[in-house]
């Protein structure tokens, strides 16, 4: 299968080959400027610099990669299979993220800016770099530590001015593991508070979630006969509305759980992680004090230095974790900058304009759509995810993401892209909703915007804009131009050689 991509970044013209499943990005002059196998280590980050795309997810392992090109799209595509059931599912391979709803939208509609995601990135990396500086940190002193326990019978004689300042060298190193060991016992004490605090919160949600369960079973039970209130006897119907909406309310509470458990897997990592560095540390310390022992009850550093060699192995490595510990200092200065540069960039006046500019939209559109008994203070919120039944679904649906690329091309600071939407049409619509359907795309399209929708049939609308009518049944492409494409298909492909 080979398809060709002509697009624009900034008026600039690229065009984007697929062979198979290889990738070539060509520049305006049709010249190869890189040729891709590999979709998330090579098509994603060389997509992302062309398009300034700067967002970068956690992938299953932990582990910050930038992701696959789906996620800069996602708004801006709905799928007829899944799309209208399930929104921000219309592209293939997202699993490979977990838990990417929240920073998906919080990026595309511009409550984060493009620049928090460059700055997380840029702290992830120094974050990683610090780590390996640990370890670096920890070989050194190791060596170091065994090489000052060695003795040697052949060791040359050390006059009493060296062996004094060989004990206050080990007296201040062992002061320096002791400090060590204080941060990483506040640092054990740290994660298993937030793993105690964790427990506690998975309890409550458990138990809630036990409670709706309870209550939808006991609304089941009652039939639809009306719920008289104990207290001031007003009566409430027991219809499908409430128990939908307790099902919501069970689907919140499940979400909530599955986040809790992610983050306690995570506790539990750094738990682990902590508690190795305090046994470390002891095991550092008690060598250290051991050494120290032997040499308070020598008279002569002569068993213990066994030669010039050691002398200098030991300036060697004390000198590395010089260095080692001016990088991480300066690293961690680093981190303190970013951090706060990331705090500045979350600003809470500019997250509530962009969440009341989604709401207004999204209710205008549920109006336009007419969409009844929905529970709107759910529907207005942007990090919901629309799950009702029936033909209103795909209309709320439509709400959702229309209001969300209204958001997207008003104050997001990351990519706007061209806007699909695949068979509107969904559950048999009449026609009156039909031409809801449509028309409210037309209306609700923002000025700066390109639709693209896709259809079997307008039922009777007259949409403005280019239409393309395709006459063969279950064919798109046309052959009486299959040499004209070919030949221009052969122009790219032939440098892919």
């Amino acid at each position: 299968m080979t398809d060709l991509l002509e697009f624009q970044v900034d008026g600039k013209t690229f065009f984007m080959l697929r062979h198979g499943s290889v990738f070539a990005l060509f520049d305006e002059k049709r010249v190869l400027m890189e040729s891709m196998q590999k979709v998330t280590s090579q098509l994603a980050p060389s997509l992302a610099k062309l398009l300034g795309i700067n967002l970068v997810l956690p992938d299953r392992k932990g582990k910050p990669t930038t992701p696959t090109p789906a996620f800069f799209f996602l708004p801006f595509y709905v799928d007829q299979d899944v799309g209208w059931e399930r929104p921000w599912q219309s592209f293939d391979g997202l699993k490979q993220f977990a838990n990417y709803h929240r920073s998906i939208v919080s990026y595309h509609s511009g409550i984060l800016p493009d620049e928090w995601y460059a700055r997380r990135a840029e702290l992830q990396l120094m974050a990683v770099e610090k780590g390996e500086l640990r370890s670096q940190a920890t070989v050194v002193e190791r060596s170091a530590l065994a090489l000052r326990q060695s003795v040697t019978q052949d060791a040359l004689s050390i006059d009493q001015e060296a062996y004094e300042a060989a004990i206050l060298r080990l007296l201040a190193e062992l002061k320096k593991l002791r400090e060590k060991r204080a941060r990483f016992a506040a640092a054990v004490s740290d994660v298993i508070a937030q793993r105690t605090l964790l427990n506690d919160q998975f309890e409550v949600g458990r138990r809630a979630l036990k409670e709706l369960e309870n209550d939808r079973e006991w609304l089941v039970e009652r039939g639809y006969e009306p719920i008289p209130c104990p207290t001031c006897g007003t009566v409430h119907e027991n219809n499908f509305a409430m128990r939908f909406g307790i099902i919501e309310d069970r689907e919140a509470c499940v979400a909530v759980l599955n986040e809790l458990v992610d983050q306690m897997i995570e506790v539990k990592a750094q738990v682990e992680a902590a508690r190795l560095n305090l046994r470390t540390a002891d095991e550092q310390i008690a060598a250290a004090q051991e050494v120290l022992t032997i040499k308070q009850g020598e008279i002569t550093l002569a068993q213990v230095i066994a030669s010039e060699g050691q002398r200098q192995a030991l300036s060697i490595f004390d000198q590395q974790s010089a260095d080692i510990e001016a990088k991480a200092a300066e690293l961690t200065t680093g981190i303190g900058t970013v951090r706060k540069l990331i705090k500045k960039l979350e600003n809470k006046a500019r997250k509530d304009k962009i969440e009341s500019f989604f709401a207004e939209k999204v209710t205008s559109n549920l109006n336009l759509l007419y969409v009844k008994n929905i529970n709107l203070d759910r529907a207005q919120k942007i990090h919901h995810v629309i799950k009702d039944t029936g033909s209103v679904h795909p209309r709320a649906v439509l709400s959702y993401v229309l209001a969300f690329v209204s958001t997207c091309f008003e104050h997001s600071t990351a990519i706007t892209a061209p806007v699909v939407l695949d068979s509107p049409l969904q559950q048999d619509q009449d026609p009156v909703n039909a031409k809801r359907i449509f028309s409210t795309i037309e209306a609700q399209r923002p000025e700066n915007a390109q639709f693209i929708v896709g259809s079997v049939s307008l039922n009777g609308y007259d949409m403005k804009g280019k239409v393309i009518e395709l006459a063969n049944e279950r064919k798109l492409l046309q052959p009486n131009i299959y040499a004209e494409v070919s030949a221009l298909i052969d122009v790219f492909r032939v440098q892919m050689l």
